[in-house]
């Protein structure tokens, strides 16, 4: 999965997931100053993109990050705190 393709399906899932449906509505309408949306359309908490509750999709970015073509296998924890620097994903660890 490339970068550009993670990004288009992060966005898809965001549009269907029941939870961050509502948070994009929110922000269109001048909701929570915590939520807004990034350059590349991407729903974001803080700053960090919105993760969706999607296995497949949560799958794949683990596993690009920790063994992708361009991983550098830096190791477990700080694959964790990279991902948490870029995504607000709750429960990452789990």
């Amino acid at each position: 999965m490339t970068a550009r393709s993670s990004i288009t399906r992060v966005k898809e899932k965001q549009q269907t997931d029941e939870v961050l449906k509502g948070k994009l509505q929110l922000v269109s309408k001048d909701g929570p100053a915590e939520f807004s949306m990034n350059e590349e359309g991407l729903l974001c908490f803080r700053g960090k993109v919105c993760m969706p509750k999607d296995p497949e999709l949560r799958s794949r970015i683990l596993y690009e990050a920790h063994g992708g073509t361009y991983a550098m296998h830096p190791g477990g924890s700080k694959m964790f705190r990279d991902l948490r620097d870029q995504f607000w994903w709750p429960r990452l660890k789990q």
